[in-house]
């Protein structure tokens, strides 16, 4: 018995395996979503820097190094997570447009993002599923990003009960970012 369910439990994950790469292999670049940098005409490039307010609230970078497929980076203050400072550097990937008229692109994405929290006698590593829904502006080189996640953590350092390590549930977490694009 306990052979057949290993076997039904691999072929499970084999068959969602190629389903997803079937599935993100279908992408072009013709359907896949535009980055800053293709879309406006001799302004703009891939890479953004500007501003995060909420939790991550500091500073953010994202780069895009294809349409679909971004790098996000925050060096900022972390209110939800131990209080202080924290690194943060997520991967991003956007199915395409969801709408796109002569003002805008509107275009969700998903991601998978790690980062490091301090306080002054801890830190922290945070695992984060990033959800987001992203305006590219068509003139000019901005985007605008409404964006959630839900981020547990593993402390290092004191916790309740005197322990050197604990796991914390944190609550969901939201943003907006606002990004210039050279």
């Amino acid at each position: 018995m306990r052979r057949r369910a290993k076997t039904t439990k691999a072929s499970l994950c084999i068959a969602a395996g190629l389903g997803l790469a079937a599935f993100l292999g279908d992408a072009t670049e013709a359907s896949a979503a535009p980055s800053p940098g293709t879309r406006i005409a001799s302004r703009g490039g891939n890479t953004g820097v500007g501003l995060s307010l909420g939790d991550p609230m500091g500073l953010s970078i994202k780069h895009f190094f294809h349409p679909a497929h971004a790098l996000q980076f925050h060096l900022a203050w972390l209110p939800l997570h131990l209080g202080d400072g924290g690194v943060l550097v997520d991967y991003l990937w956007t199915p395409g447009v969801f709408v796109s008229n002569s003002t805008l692109d509107f275009m969700p994405y998903i991601g998978l993002g790690v980062g490091l929290g301090f306080d002054s006698n801890q830190a922290g590593l945070i695992v984060k599923p990033p959800l987001g829904l992203a305006f590219h502006w068509k003139e000019v080189p901005l985007d605008t990003v409404l964006e959630g996640t839900w981020s547990p953590y593993m402390i290092y350092g004191p916790c309740s009960g005197g322990r050197d390590a604990c796991f914390v549930a944190a609550a969901g977490d939201v943003s907006v970012k606002v990004r210039y694009y050279f």
